[in-house]
C-alpha cells in the first residue's frame, strides 16, 4: 500500500506501471510527468519557445534553474530568490448560514478572526471548538459553498 506520493513514484519507478511518452521521440520516463515536460522544452523547442527566457540575451532554457545558473555565470547577475513562506487569509462571512455544528462555529470564528496565516492553521493556533483547529481545507470548504469570502495575499522569504 503505497501513503505518499513520494512513495507512489519510487514504486512505480520500479515497478514501471505509468510510463510517459514523448510524443516526437524514443524518449520514454516512469517518474514524473514533469520530467518528461522538461525533455519536451529542452529537446523539442527552439530557445525562443522555451518557457524560461534570459532578459540579457537572447538564450531560452527549459527549467528555471538553469536559466538562473546562466544569468549567474554568464551576465553575472544573481538574482534573490524567492519561497513562499505563508499566505495570509482575509476573510469576509456571508449572509449564507451553514447548517452544521462546526459550519456554524467556523462562521462564529470568523467573525472575531478576518486574517488567518497559513502558518498558523499548520501550527494549530486557531481553536474554534473546544479541541478542534481550524486545518485549510475547512477554509476552502468554506468559501466554495459560500459560506466566507476569502482573498489571499503570499508572503515571500529571501532564500540564501
Amino acid at each position: 500500500m503505497v501513503n505518499s506520493s513520494t512513495e507512489y513514484y519510487r514504486e512505480n519507478r520500479t515497478l514501471r506501471k505509468i510510463i510517459y511518452n514523448c510524443p516526437n521521440c524514443n524518449y520514454s520516463t516512469p517518474n514524473s510527468q514533469i520530467q518528461l515536460t522538461n525533455h519536451i522544452n529542452a529537446k523539442h523547442k527552439t530557445e525562443k519557445e522555451r518557457p524560461y527566457q534570459c532578459s540579457c540575451c537572447e538564450r531560452g532554457f527549459a527549467q528555471k534553474s538553469h536559466l538562473l545558473s546562466h544569468k549567474e555565470n554568464i551576465h553575472g547577475i544573481k538574482e534573490e530568490k524567492l519561497k513562499r513562506s505563508a499566505v495570509l487569509y482575509f476573510i469576509t462571512v456571508t449572509e449564507k448560514a451553514g447548517k452544521s455544528k462546526k459550519t456554524k462555529a467556523r462562521q462564529r470564528y470568523y467573525i472575531n478572526n478576518t486574517v488567518i496565516k497559513s502558518t498558523d492553521l499548520t501550527n494549530l493556533k486557531h481553536e474554534y471548538l473546544d479541541g478542534i483547529y481550524l486545518k485549510r481545507h475547512e477554509l476552502h470548504y468554506d468559501f466554495k459553498h459560500k459560506f466566507i469570502s476569502l482573498q489571499k495575499c503570499l508572503l515571500w522569504k529571501k532564500v540564501c
